[in-house]
């Protein structure tokens, strides 16, 4: 049995933006023509869906290449988490009368079984309002009774008051209307930065710790201490305002190929500080009278060819070097073992795009950020373990290199500490950046998250899974390239067939043996030493 633990995930190194004097954030579209230019992957306006027909308006098969090939449709069943044990009796025959729902009163751990040892399999939010189900005796570091909330989740009645009120569920994190993030956050501008228990510390400089250049907080209020201004941040430390800047959040995002009806390959543009205008010939003149292609704007690819050594990529209007592009291709094949239409995840690390797979159709592609080359993300066949809405994210101890973000949103863990996650504090996605987890936008990072396997419950800040759950993680594929075979790792193992598991393995021994041999080679280990 696979047994639960906390890790801290390293993030990427921080780039310090400019900002206004109140930081405010700012959402920015870098190209102001980039939504007017795009397929816009957040909606569907505009769109038809003709038989024979893509998203572009387009006739597939297509004259303008061979590439564009009719989208293969499979939709995944909905995977149902089951609910609580029938066999248990109903909790509402030891609560008071006129119980509705029960309050959660602190953060509260969800265990595999109605014993406080047991593994972890989720954590819930402070407040939420709770369903009134069916309960376990108490026992097993528990006084009171333990709350069933489904199968492998018990919760303990001590961290539950009866409630006369409504169930309050609600999808975490929590987002304004129109917010891309969940808070208001700020770039510290400098090492050795201080922050403050509180306003006598912050009066007398008394300081509780310092920053890193580049650490993010969350932004909580904004006040005075004898007219110079200071922030309280989210953990109630204080910082003087001229310590803080503000910062671009990100609202580029990926394709919703499905929404769309685009079939793969497709690209999104990178276009930020040029005028990329398509040509009638790779290689050739602009095309007069089209206008330059936005910044993240979203295109099929109909064709490639070469020049010289240099490839270049047909879209609609014409084309453009695959430099400028960021590009995802069909899947070589369907990781082995999964269900008809299962959900699966690709990660192509030299191209850095993702893309979301049901069975063999591709439903979303997305931009990212590996790990750099001292921190590489690990290749592997992978399942999801766990799931956080949000989470605070730091070095470890003892690393080179130190940094803290407040609040990464939607993160996903696949292997070890490694996750892919949203990352508000930059917008260099398609080069790698991270100490080792997949940064993508955080609109990317929502939609894949609440698309992925399992579902968080509303309410739920963190979902735990492992090879005996009754919906395990969706299964994440990273690979340096398409046709870069890689072993199944970690819980994954447990669930492919043993033949692939055994035939990778035996590919990765080979693959280090030819490693060793050549490195040898190389340095002239074939020469014995004699004359």
């Amino acid at each position: 049995m696979m047994k639960f633990t906390h890790f801290f995930v390293f993030t990427s190194l921080l780039l310090v933006l400019a900002c206004s004097k109140e930081k405010t954030i700012i959402v920015v579209e870098e190209d102001p023509d980039a939504s007017e230019d795009s397929t816009d992957g957040g909606t569907a306006q505009g769109v038809v869906n003709t038989p024979g027909v893509n998203g572009e308006g387009q006739p597939v098969p297509s004259v303008l290449g061979p590439l564009q090939k009719p989208k293969p449709s499979c939709r995944a069943n909905p995977a149902e988490w089951p609910g609580p044990d029938p066999a248990l009796p109903e909790v509402l025959s030891i609560l008071p009368e006129g119980t509705r729902s029960l309050r959660v009163l602190t953060r509260a751990r969800v265990y595999m079984k109605p014993d406080a040892t047991s593994e972890l399999t989720g954590v819930i939010k402070q407040y939420t309002r709770l369903t009134p189900t069916r309960y376990a005796p108490a026992g097993g570091g528990c006084k009171k009774y333990w709350l069933n909330l489904g199968k492998h989740r018990f919760i303990c009645g001590e961290n539950l008051e009866p409630d006369k009120r409504e169930t309050l569920l609600r999808d975490q994190p929590i987002l304004a209307p129109g917010a891309i993030v969940p808070n208001k956050y700020g770039r510290i501008r400098r090492t050795g930065a201080s922050y403050f228990a509180n306003a006598s510390d912050l009066e007398a400089g008394k300081a509780a710790g310092t920053f890193n250049a580049g650490d993010m907080i969350q932004l909580m209020e904004f006040k005075n201490l004898k007219g110079k201004p200071y922030w309280v941040t989210g953990k109630k430390f204080l910082v003087w305002d001229e310590e803080i800047l503000g910062y671009h959040v990100p609202e580029y995002h990926g394709i919703d190929l499905r929404k769309l009806n685009i079939n793969l390959p497709a690209a999104i543009v990178r276009a930020k500080s040029i005028k990329l205008v398509p040509t009638g010939d790779p290689g050739g003149s602009e095309l007069a009278g089209v206008k330059p292609l936005g910044h993240y704007s979203i295109r099929a690819l109909y064709d490639r060819k070469k020049l010289d050594k240099a490839l270049f990529y047909r879209l609609k209007e014409g084309w453009i070097p695959a430099r400028r592009v960021l590009s995802a291709w069909p899947a070589k094949k369907v990781p082995p073992g999964l269900a008809p239409c299962e959900k699966w995840i690709e990660i192509n690390v030299s191209m850095q795009t993702l893309v979301a797979y049901e069975g063999e159709e591709p439903v979303y592609m997305a931009p990212f950020s590996s790990g750099l080359k001292k921190y590489p993300t690990r290749y592997g066949i992978f399942r999801v373990w766990a799931k956080k809405a949000i989470s605070d994210m730091t070095s470890g101890m003892g690393a080179t290199e130190k940094y803290s973000v407040d609040d990464v949103p939607w993160a996903m863990f696949f292997f070890l500490g490694q996750a892919l996650h949203g990352a508000y504090w930059h917008t260099d996605f398609g080069n790698r950046r991270s100490h080792g987890c997949v940064n993508l936008t955080p609109i990317d990072a929502k939609w894949i998250y609440e698309w992925m396997e399992p579902s968080v419950p509303p309410g739920w800040l963190e979902v735990y899974v492992n090879e005996d759950s009754p919906v395990p993680g969706t299964t994440v594929v990273v690979r340096h390239k398409y046709d870069h075979e890689v072993q199944f790792l970690r819980y994954a193992r447990k669930l492919a067939p043993p033949e692939e598991v055994k035939r990778l393995d035996e590919l990765k021994k080979k693959d280090l043996a030819d490693q060793t041999r050549r490195m040898y080679e190389n340095k002239g280990g074939d020469d014995d030493g004699s004359e």
